[in-house]
């Protein structure tokens, strides 16, 4: 949908407020009633990762017919990371707009997205720009149509622009793809950061507060008490002091969110409280969850495929389809945010005849469900009428086409997740033509790297917990 004039209002130009350097240009806007998130080398030396001593001028309002513009200059910085390139700065007098929504970037294919801001080819009036998102993760790719036309691509001035999906912020414009430096964006291309980024270091921020997957398994793990209540009260969880039920989802829930490494800080303090395959089990869960460096993960957050749709992906590594599906974007009874897989089947490697393949499949659905073979086509339609996919992951070498073809038609519901390497991706391509095929540049050693971090921090875990008392045995205290 357009930027409207009520989304123009909470969007101010930021310029030096020295008349001889107005030229100096960024962009800015509301996400609270007070606070302006731009970006860092707007306000900033991102190499020198200090902010600039000079005065700026906000104006909000520009671009709106009849509309009276506020102007400030007292404005406090509040955050930054010149890094990832933000800037949260607040306002001692509050703009007359509403701030713009935020929220998380939610999985789908080809999102449209909307900006506005004052770039070279409009830094009176501003000027929209709209596209599809072709890529998201830690960093969101957009390709903008309009970037394209000789005028509008001098995008400079753009910086600190919202990226809008339905309504929602969900990014902070940064740059644009300018390879030889000719201060014009080259083939439409711009990138933001998302804005969850910034939400993660202010909690106060009115950003809807997201689980990971397996949050509600780990919190039943999580025995409520004084112990857990003072790993709460350590991590500065606001739940805290909430009841017992709050208090085990929050300690999960940020143990999760911090991956390997803060989960296994938390599990560590928590060792009179579990017994150590418990403990395994959780850091598993976590370790399930990468997404740092992670280009299988990072692709799932931009292509998500129909459901019963044939992915295939250019890795071995079955470790890489399970985290892809933790990514893929299927919810989980129509709940929005971070999603997961509900069923998962690995058929035996080399199974390239139909006869094998069709026998191995049935036997894990039938494992799966705990039925009989003729009762599995009832559970998968119970399955999908619940919104639960089914996926069965297939290592390599791939199925022969004939094969494969043959086991989709006996099973029209499940969703075939095929690791395969590059020329053999190609091969299926051209076999099946309405195959989703997800070919990103995976890094080995960044997939072993991840691996064996994983593998070192769980051996630790076991020996830790292997030379302390067990559960019940002491009373409770932190590690």
């Amino acid at each position: 949908m357009p930027i409207t004039d009520a989304q123009k209002r909470a969007i101010c130009r930021i310029t030096l407020d020295t008349p001889n350097l107005r030229n100096w240009r960024g962009t800015g806007f509301l996400i609270d009633k007070e606070l302006v998130l731009t970006a860092f080398h707007v306000v900033g030396n991102v190499k020198t990762k200090k902010l600039y001593a000079r005065r700026f001028l906000f104006e909000f309002g520009l671009g709106i017919r009849d509309a009276e513009v506020f102007e400030t200059t007292s404005v406090d910085i509040v955050n930054s990371d010149p890094d990832q390139d933000w800037a949260l700065l607040r306002c001692k007098k509050p703009p007359p707009a509403a701030p713009l929504l935020i929220g998380p970037l939610r999985n789908s294919y080809l999102i449209h997205f909307d900006t506005f801001g004052f770039p070279d080819a409009a830094k009176d009036e501003g000027m929209p720009y709209s596209g599809t998102i072709s890529a998201h993760g830690a960093e969101i790719a957009m390709f903008a149509p309009a970037a394209l036309e000789r005028r509008a691509a001098r995008i400079s001035g753009l910086s600190g622009s919202p990226c809008i999906v339905n309504g929602v912020a969900v990014g902070l414009v940064l740059e644009s793809s300018d390879p030889e430096n000719e201060k014009s964006t080259q083939g439409g291309m711009m990138f933001a950061v998302p804005i969850s980024i910034v939400a993660d270091r202010h909690a106060d921020l009115p950003f809807p507060k997201e689980l990971p997957p397996f949050v509600a398994e780990v919190a039943q793990s999580l025995k409520p008490g004084p112990l857990l209540r003072r790993v709460a009260e350590q991590q500065k969880l606001p739940e805290a002091a909430g009841d017992p039920e709050s208090l085990q989802m929050a300690v999960a829930g940020h143990m999760l969110r911090g991956g390997i490494p803060r989960t296994n800080q938390i599990l560590l303090q928590l060792r009179t409280l579990l017994e150590v395959k418990m403990a395994e089990s959780i850091l598993c869960c976590a370790g399930s969850l990468w997404v740092h460096e992670d280009a299988a993960a990072t692709l799932a957050r931009a292509v998500t495929p129909p459901a019963a749709a044939a992915v295939v992906i250019n890795a071995a590594r079955d470790d890489t389809a399970w985290r892809y599906l933790h990514r893929a974007g299927y919810p989980i009874y129509g709940h929005p945010g971070w999603t997961r897989f509900v069923e998962v089947m690995t058929t035996p490697p080399g199974e390239r005849q139909a006869e094998g393949l069709l026998a191995a499949t049935r036997e894990l659905l039938q494992h799966r469900f705990k039925c009989e073979a003729a009762e599995i086509a009832g559970e998968l339609a119970y399955a999908a009428e619940r919104g639960e996919p089914v996926f069965a992951v297939i290592p390599p070498p791939p199925p022969a086409a004939k094969a494969f073809a043959t086991l989709r038609r006996e099973y029209p519901t499940v969703s075939f997740v095929l690791l395969a390497g590059e020329a053999l991706a190609d091969e299926m391509g051209k076999a099946f033509g309405d195959i989703v095929m997800l070919k990103p540049s995976i890094d080995k050693d960044i997939e072993e790297r991840n691996f064996n971090s994983y593998t070192r921090t769980r051996e630790a875990l076991v020996r830790f917990f292997a030379d302390q008392p067990p559960p019940g045995a002491t009373t409770e205290r932190l590690a």
